[in-house]
């Protein structure tokens, strides 16, 4: 008798101690999204032929992070991830040029979430490296008109930019471990356009002239993405 007093009066002062406190151990996560993305991808105007742009922006993304409770609302969070973020074709048949550039990019990202019943909300900011992977066939008689240059040319470049890039969104959370994601994205890249001027005369001496005013860096990159998240809880 004496032992259950004890253990009723034990129960009854630890109900006096107030609420139980927060696990605030780290969670890691793993993320899979798919994505639509509009770049600003605006073509060269070749000896005064401008470019017919065929988008194609569906992609993929999938990334790693850890999410570090703060208070009972409030969780610090920071992830990499990598995705594919669409195709453009450029294509410019009067100067004898197409083009097909790829879009890949991969991100840190750092931010915070606020914790609802059912919700999350979350913003991030970090940084994109993207890279354009491009394959271009050139006519260099349509190319290079004058005479001097013929035959079709085929070749590869790559660049990569590193871009500021924000993310904002929410989960909607079906159980403590998966979530379902629908956030936005912007990478902050370039206007990527130009206009170039190029001859090329085959009468002693022979002259070829290239001139004009382009830019060749980055996109901006402006994605929407839905994915599923998994917490390792």
């Amino acid at each position: 008798m004496t032992g259950l007093l004890g253990l009723s009066s034990l129960a009854l002062h630890a109900g006096d101690m107030g609420p139980v406190s927060t696990n605030m151990s780290t969670v890691p996560y793993l993320a899979g999204e798919g994505l639509y993305s509009w770049n600003t991808l605006q073509g060269f105007t070749i000896n005064g032929h401008p470019p017919t742009l065929s988008k194609n922006g569906w992609g993929g993304r999938l990334s790693v992070g850890i999410d570090r409770p703060y208070t009972e609302k409030f969780s610090l969070n920071a992830e990499i991830g990598g995705g594919f973020y669409g195709t453009t074709r450029m294509n410019t048949p009067a100067s004898g040029v197409t083009s097909t550039l790829r879009i890949t990019g991969y991100d840190l990202l750092a931010g915070g979430t606020y914790h609802m019943q059912y919700i999350d909300l979350f913003g991030d900011f970090g940084f994109m490296a993207q890279t354009l992977l491009s394959t271009m066939q050139r006519d260099n008689g349509q190319r290079f008109p004058g005479g001097v240059f013929a035959g079709t040319t085929t070749g590869h470049s790559m660049q990569t930019e590193v871009l500021p890039e924000l993310k904002v969104g929410a989960a909607y959370n079906f159980c403590p471990s998966l979530s379902l994601t629908l956030a936005y994205t912007y990478a902050f890249g370039s206007d990527v356009s130009g206009n170039i001027i190029s001859t090329a005369v085959d009468v002693p001496p022979t002259e070829i002239n290239t001139g004009g005013t382009v830019n060749v860096r980055n996109p901006s990159l402006s994605t929407i993405l839905l994915g599923l998240r998994y917490h390792f809880a």
